[in-house]
């Protein structure tokens, strides 16, 4: 579990938390409240994101992701959903947030260590995991 405090930089505590911990793959969900938060939509035609700072404050309805470790080091993979005051939903890959009030998060670790790979088709550092059988989307 991990509480983050107004004024923290969201991305960056995360990896400082996971650069503490001795786990080699982690999935993080959580919830709380954020002010400003830079989102990102992969865009297929470009292979690159699309970005958009926007500025709070947001309900972070949900977070969702993972935590590997490249070349040592803590690599963070979130997926935010943020309410507005207008309760519409914002969403998408996450690169960095502040915190508002707080956020509230929970790891679900194991020794067994994940890694990234660059694939091909996208350009993307996807999980070094078995093949699955399934050509990738075009």
């Amino acid at each position: 579990m991990l509480r983050l405090d107004r004024g923290a930089l969201f991305m960056e505590s995360i990896r400082r938390f996971a650069a503490e911990q001795d786990f080699g793959f982690a999935t993080i969900s959580g919830i709380g409240a954020l002010r400003e938060a830079e989102l990102g939509y992969f865009v297929w035609d470009n292979k690159q994101y699309a970005r958009r700072t926007l500025r709070g404050p947001f309900e972070l309805v949900s977070v969702i992701g993972n935590v590997c470790r490249i070349d040592g080091e803590p690599f963070v993979h979130a997926h935010v959903a943020l309410g507005d005051g207008d309760y519409r939903v914002w969403g998408g890959h996450l690169f960095e947030a502040t915190v508002s009030l707080v956020a509230e998060l929970q790891f679900s670790a194991t020794d067994e260590p994940v890694g990234r790979e660059v694939a091909d088709f996208c350009g993307l550092p996807l999980l070094d995991l078995p093949e699955t059988g399934t050509p990738p989307a075009t």
